[in-house]
């Protein structure tokens, strides 16, 4: 019935479309918001521009261009270069050394609000011109988020030249964009416009880096995850293709409070569920996160863990992949619980910790890092009593297991461990990995 649902309603949507598309071509005739490209481009003398930054955006309704001299390294030359340059607010030209690349206008476009770029010729190494011509008849022309230009990154200063404004203006309800239901809720649309087209294709088997906004369903992804799984390697007619994954990475602020729900914590949890499907293995990203990004920058540390599950499950090499896993639990005399882990042939170790941990490393950002159990050797379990009220344990390595107790709670029935959003934890393998999150009482 909800498939049914979205398809009438993706329907409908087209026709507003069509029509939305009407109403404003109308109404710039009428009110005089054409857009009538000057036959030549702008020069670069000083003086005619002003600094500006990207993503720019003007305080009315027009046409501005903007422009960026690139100096291209050696690494780039000769290569066709993929040019992104954000969610883009208008109709927009794009210039390289003089010549148009690509242009969305009324004609070809009924959404001025997307995801824009093209595809630049090869080029030499050294300086080149990067021109964006943008119009908007009826809201402030703007550039978007995080442009990028091959391997480059294109943020920051640019320069500015407005050609034309437009006196502000409402724009009549029936001449609004319609509004969109995000694609990625469309039962089928993400399937449909990215993966469908490669299963004619042999795949040695999959890495998958996804599950952020699925963090307030986390029950229902314990089901929908391994059945992903499964339609894949149907789709492939694979029913053993390796599917390997990133648990998700460390992110928000830090919290003193044990009790403080963790809805980054659930999901984690949910994903570590997926490890009961066969052929199956998951990167541990605890340490590699930043409190302020939600995409943090350390790749390099997310493809070695990813890789070594490759090399050791489907290469068949001898080399540590996983860190020991939480498996099982006693509870011993003096209130203390005595925790059991698989692959415990990796060993467990308490890793130093920093003094600062990363909030934003784009922009160097940093903050002191403040310990939760400062005179525990391992930071980052808590343990409750019947009451459910968690507080930060006392834990050590002891072997290949890991004792847990607390004064406050002499008798206790769960333990959890890195169960925060951005937990401050340091218990790893002997190999570096990190041990994932766990607790006792879950699912």
């Amino acid at each position: 019935a909800k498939a049914q649902e979205q398809q009438a309603y993706l329907s409908g949507h087209r026709k507003q479309f069509a029509d939305y598309r009407q109403a404003l071509r109308r109404w710039v005739e009428q009110t005089n918001r054409q857009d009538a490209p000057t036959p030549e481009l702008p020069s670069g003398e000083e003086g005619a521009w002003q600094r500006t930054a990207w993503p720019h955006a003007m305080k009315t309704p027009g046409i501005v261009w903007l422009r960026l001299e690139v100096v291209l390294p050696e690494r780039l030359a000769g290569k066709p270069l993929l040019l992104h340059l954000g969610e883009v607010d208008g109709f927009e030209q794009i210039f390289w050394d003089g010549k148009l690349i690509s242009q969305t206008t009324l004609e070809n476009e009924s959404w001025p609000y997307t995801v824009r770029g093209g595809t630049l010729p090869p080029s030499e190494a050294g300086r080149h011109t990067l021109l964006v011509r943008i119009y908007h008849p009826s809201a402030p022309p703007k550039g978007g988020l995080r442009p990028r230009l091959g391997g480059l990154h294109i943020a920051g200063e640019w320069q500015a030249k407005v050609e034309k404004t437009f006196a502000p203006a409402e724009t009549p309800a029936p001449l609004c964009p319609p509004t969109a239901e995000p694609m990625h809720k469309i039962a089928g649309a993400l399937f449909n416009g990215r993966i469908h087209p490669f299963i004619p294709f042999g795949i040695r088997g999959v890495i998958w880096y996804q599950g952020e906004a699925d963090s307030g369903i986390a029950e229902a992804y314990q089901k929908s995850f391994p059945r992903l799984i499964a339609d894949w390697r149907a789709h492939w007619k694979q029913p053993t293709l390796p599917f390997y994954y990133c648990q998700l990475a460390n992110y928000r602020g830090k919290t003193s409070d044990p009790n403080e729900e963790a809805l980054w914590a659930n999901l984690r949890a949910a994903q570590s569920l997926a490890l009961g499907v066969p052929h199956t293995g998951q990167a541990v990203l605890l340490d590699v996160g930043e409190a302020g990004d939600i995409h943090p920058r350390n790749k390099e540390t997310v493809g070695d863990r990813l890789s070594r599950i490759a090399l050791a499950k489907t290469y068949g090499r001898k080399i540590a992949y996983t860190a020991p896993t939480y498996a099982s639990h006693t509870l011993e005399p003096e209130g203390k619980v005595r925790l059991r882990f698989s692959h415990e042939e990796e060993g467990l170790v308490a890793q130093p910790l920093p003094a600062t941990y990363d909030v934003r490393t784009s922009e160097n950002k940093t903050a002191p890092l403040e310990r939760n159990r400062p005179q525990s050797e391992l930071e980052g379990f808590a343990i409750c009593g019947a009451d459910g009220k968690w507080v930060w344990a006392d834990a050590k390595v002891e072997g290949n297991e890991v004792v847990v107790w607390s004064e406050q709670v002499l008798q206790p029935v769960a333990v959890r461990y890195a169960w925060a959003n951005n937990p401050t934890c340091n218990l790893y393998s002997r190999a570096g990995l990190p041990v994932a999150p766990f607790r006792t009482d879950f699912p």
